[in-house]
């Protein structure tokens, strides 16, 4: 699991952890984000390829491994 520290405008530190479930594999599955202290999934609307090579530098995998499909 990965953390990034993510600061907003009134300058509050909140800790955003991101992860990938329902898949044995361990590159694929559905993202999730813990944002103060629940986990999401994440909207595929407006969801586009730039947001996927994010959350794959997230996840540790590099930008060369994103691929965004939605089903």
């Amino acid at each position: 699991m990965i953390m990034i520290v993510v600061i907003n405008v009134l300058n509050a530190v909140d800790v955003v952890q991101v992860r990938l479930v329902s898949s044995r594999n361990p590159f694929q599955g559905r993202l999730e984000v813990l944002y103060r202290g629940i986990w999401g999934t994440v909207c595929s609307r407006d969801f586009d390829d730039r947001d996927a090579r994010v959350a794959c530098y997230m996840l540790g995998f590099g930008y060369e491994r994103s691929v965004l499909i939605v089903s």
